[in-house]
C-alpha cells in the first residue's frame, strides 16, 4: 500500500526562498520573508512533491519529536547542568519538560536560523549585481 502524499511547496519567484507568506483561497496575497517581494499566491513558484509523512503540520510535528527524541539522548548531561544551577530538583515529569521546551526552542532557532542564511545569500547577490 503506498501511503506517500502529494504536497505543494511554495517559494518565492524572486530569491527561491521558502519562506513564503500566503493565503490559501486563490487571489491571496502573498509575501516572502526573507526579500522584499510581494505579490498573490498565484505567482509563487510551486513544487509538487511526494512524500511519506502526511500534511506540512504532520511534518511538523515529526520533525520536533526527532528533536525530542535527540535531546532525551542527552537528558541526563542536562539533568546535572540544570540540577547544578537549581532549576531541577529530580522529578522526570519535570525534566520531560525541559527537554520539549529546548527542543521547541531549538526549532524555533532552526527557522530561524535558515530564514537569516537566506536573507544572507539574498543581500550578498543584490551587493554583488
Amino acid at each position: 500500500m503506498d501511503t506517500s502524499k502529494a504536497t505543494v511547496a511554495y517559494f518565492c519567484p524572486e530569491c527561491g526562498s521558502a519562506a513564503v507568506n500566503h493565503g490559501e483561497l486563490v487571489g491571496s496575497r502573498a509575501s516572502c520573508v526573507v526579500c522584499p517581494w510581494e505579490g498573490s499566491r498565484e505567482q509563487l513558484l510551486s513544487h509538487l512533491f511526494t512524500q511519506e509523512q502526511g500534511s506540512s503540520t504532520e511534518m511538523l510535528r515529526l520533525l520536533l519529536e526527532d528533536m525530542r527524541v535527540v535531546y532525551g539522548e542527552c537528558a541526563l548531561p542536562f539533568a546535572r547542568l540544570l540540577s547544578k544551577w537549581g532549576f531541577f530538583t529530580g522529578s522526570n515529569r519535570d525534566l520531560a519538560r525541559y527537554m520539549m521546551a529546548m527542543a521547541l526552542a531549538s526549532f524555533d532557532a532552526l527557522v530561524k536560523t535558515r530564514t537569516a542564511l537566506e536573507k544572507e545569500k539574498v543581500d550578498a547577490r543584490r551587493t554583488e549585481g
